[in-house]
């Protein structure tokens, strides 16, 4: 009984191996963001938190915090600020938390997960096993 050549047995490996596509890219999905007179609503921030695996309201928090604005997430899972706010500056604040609570500063890409801890956050890398604390 002979042995199939490397090649043959090379072809078999290959076809039994999941392949992922190596420019596969997460891509975060754009808020949407309506305005009016005297309020500010983004629709999709819901459906942004679970694609990124963070909670609502600590995205709503740091938007808080960044526009000295009050707001809240409605049953819709919407969220609301009760004075009108730019799309643009909502847009580009969204950025800052991507990059500072989402995005891993070792290999950037977005497979973290932020652990709470007493006085601070723990962001880690789920890809490189990277680790930064992030004080509140």
């Amino acid at each position: 009984m002979s042995l199939p050549d490397y090649e043959t047995m090379l072809d078999l490996a290959l076809s039994k191996v999941k392949h992922k596509a190596s420019d596969e890219r997460f891509i975060v999905p754009g808020l949407q963001i309506i305005s009016t007179k005297n309020k500010t609503i983004i629709k999709n921030l819901a459906d942004i938190a679970k694609k990124i695996k963070r909670e609502p309201k600590h995205i709503l928090k740091f938007l808080i915090k960044k526009f000295a604005a009050r707001a809240e997430i409605l049953l819709s899972s919407d969220a609301s600020f009760y004075q009108q706010i730019n799309s643009g500056l909502i847009r580009e604040a969204f950025s800052q938390y991507l990059k500072e609570y989402v995005v891993c500063h070792t290999c950037g890409k977005y497979d973290t997960v932020l652990e709470k801890r007493e006085d601070f956050y723990a962001l880690k890398c789920e890809a490189c096993g990277a680790e930064r604390l992030i004080l509140r």
